[in-house]
């Protein structure tokens, strides 16, 4: 979390203690070296646009922009 400025230009209340303090407890027992503000990590399926029959699964890895704002990576 060193890294990471202390201001930013996203929309939405700052980042709540709450969320602080559970990205340094994840911090301090994983190591997600180099991305370490990547706080979480979602397994979702999602539908093709022109296909709804069909799915792919794809992993979410995010951290917290602020409170109501969430940035991830995804790999499918």
């Amino acid at each position: 979390m060193d890294n990471v400025p202390t201001t930013n230009e996203t929309k939405g209340n700052p980042e709540s203690m709450t969320n602080k303090i559970l990205e340094t407890g994840a911090a301090a027992t994983q190591n997600f070296a180099p991305p370490k503000r990547v706080c979480a990590h979602l397994n979702a399926f999602h539908a093709y646009a022109n296909d709804p029959s069909r799915c792919v699964e794809s992993n979410h890895y995010c951290a917290h922009l602020n409170d109501e704002v969430r940035q991830c990576l995804l790999y499918d």
